[in-house]
């Protein structure tokens, strides 16, 4: 195996699983639990897989940015000093590189959680037009929120104050 890809493993932690699983299990549990009453099974292993890669590039990023930070204090431990950045067989500039590629693409995991989540989510909140056009002027526009328009009966007035009040 290359010696990049063993460093790579190393840095990452993906050799000792225990980590991302920790975070892993209870979006398994959840989800496990929504897909009990939905019985919609192609659903549920889509966001599974999301879950998990997501799982697996965020704490192996976290991975990398704890060796960068302890590097002086991991070369004085016996039990971390072997690890890559603190042995000097993996660069920080590379490691950052590694931190950046890995973040990148757990954004692209969240885009995706959002963007389906918007699609298969009726609308929560009932707000009048203006109002939620301020809020979502307010957003990035990478966060889509499902707002719908006010039904029969909302108190206007309500939401007039709140515009003059927050907007």
């Amino acid at each position: 195996m290359s010696f990049h890809i063993i460093n790579f493993i190393n840095v990452t932690r993906l050799n000792k699983p225990i980590g991302y699983l920790l975070l892993f299990w209870p979006c398994a549990c959840g989800l496990s639990l929504a897909n009990y009453f939905a019985q919609d099974y192609i659903t549920f292993f889509y966001y599974l897989f999301l879950f998990f890669s997501g799982s697996v590039l965020m704490r192996s990023a976290g991975c990398i940015v704890n060796d960068i930070i302890d590097e002086k204090i991991d070369k004085k431990i016996s039990r971390t000093s072997l690890r890559p950045i603190a042995s000097g067989s993996l660069n920080k500039k590379l490691a950052w590189f590694y931190v950046l590629v890995l973040c990148s693409l757990a954004f692209v995991v969240l885009i995706i959680l959002i963007t389906s989540l918007y699609v298969n989510v009726p609308p929560m909140v009932t707000l009048p037009p203006k109002v939620a056009g301020h809020l979502k002027s307010m957003l990035p526009p990478v966060v889509p929120i499902p707002i719908s328009v006010p039904v029969a009966g909302t108190n206007e007035l309500t939401f007039k104050l709140l515009d003059i009040i927050f907007f």
